[in-house]
């Protein structure tokens, strides 16, 4: 709830944090809506929750980005 652009001196955030505007699955269902739509594999979800939690919602992508 805090940034350097607000003020902070310091961020923490445990390694397993969610750091995040939305849910992973409601990211998935706009930004995979087609993805998911031409699939035929059901499992397809799934996949794209998982790959999705490990690149974006994580501290690790938000610490790169400052």
């Amino acid at each position: 709830m805090n940034s350097n652009h607000i003020g902070a001196d310091y961020n923490f955030a445990w390694p397993t944090a969610e750091i995040a505007v939305m849910g992973p699955e409601g990211a998935r269902n706009i930004i995979f809506r087609k993805e998911i739509s031409e699939s035929d594999n059901p499992e397809k979800k799934k996949e794209v929750v998982e790959d999705y939690k490990k690149k974006f919602s994580n501290p690790y992508a938000t610490v790169s980005k400052g």
